[in-house]
């Protein structure tokens, strides 16, 4: 398993000028013992596309009214 891990290769981080494997192992007994996965120091994840809002819509049951610009009726 760490061979086949071993062969997915290296990310190599410019701002940090080195490598960091591609696929890391980490065992409970590692966990354990503090062992972390080897990461940057900082976020160099890539940011989030943005996102449409959709309307959202909400459907009447049979027989009943459909409620009222989302104010809810008190008991």
């Amino acid at each position: 398993m760490r061979a086949e891990a071993a062969k997915a290769g290296v990310w190599h981080s410019d701002s940090w000028g080195r490598d960091y494997p591609k696929i890391q192992l980490i065992t409970i007994a590692d966990a354990f013992e503090d062992k972390r996965v080897e990461y940057p120091g900082r976020n160099v994840t890539l940011q989030a596309a943005p996102t449409e809002e959709k309307a959202s819509e909400t459907l009447p049951l049979k027989g009943m009214k459909p409620a009222q610009s989302g104010k809810r009726k008190k008991n």
